[in-house]
């Protein structure tokens, strides 16, 4: 007959082994992770912040659709400056499973768990919520009048 401390013993045995097995399944990001519309600013330029968005749709299997908008402030020397987005371009993507990263024509996006943003370079997106574009239009607005005090901007 098993005593009371073998049995607690076993039992937490497999709560641990249960543990290691669920903390070691989530290293590599999901491809579902990556499906969404997903926003971020370049600030690499203080005079020109480019917002991007993305929105990446599942096509099946590990294959993705992704729809790039550009969107920044247009300024004209002495007329003023005005926001304007680019139209958008749509191109395939496709998963990883080696590495959990998207593959992508103009690049590699690599998900992030330990915060749920997707990283591009120096671009950190992460999913457009209710006002966190405008929030962000907000930034590169505020570098715009920083840079070009005297010029009126228009939205």
């Amino acid at each position: 007959m098993q005593t009371a401390v073998s049995v607690w013993r076993k039992l937490m045995l497999l709560l641990c082994m249960a543990a290691a097995v669920l903390s070691l399944s989530a290293c590599t990001p999901y491809y579902d992770d990556y499906v969404g519309i997903w926003v971020g600013i370049d600030e690499s330029d203080q005079r020109d912040i480019v917002m991007y968005e993305f929105e990446i749709v599942k096509a099946g299997g590990v294959s993705y659709y992704i729809r790039l908008t550009r969107s920044h402030y247009e300024v004209e020397d002495g007329v003023g400056a005005y926001w304007t987005s680019s139209q958008p371009r749509f191109m395939p993507g496709w998963y990883n499973e080696d590495n959990g990263q998207l593959q992508a024509p103009f690049g590699t996006l690599d998900y992030s768990i330990s915060d749920g943003s997707i990283k591009f370079g120096s671009i950190n997106f992460v999913r457009k919520a209710k006002n966190t574009a405008l929030k962000l239009k907000y930034v590169a607005r505020e570098a715009v009048k920083k840079a070009y005090p005297e010029l009126p901007i228009s939205d």
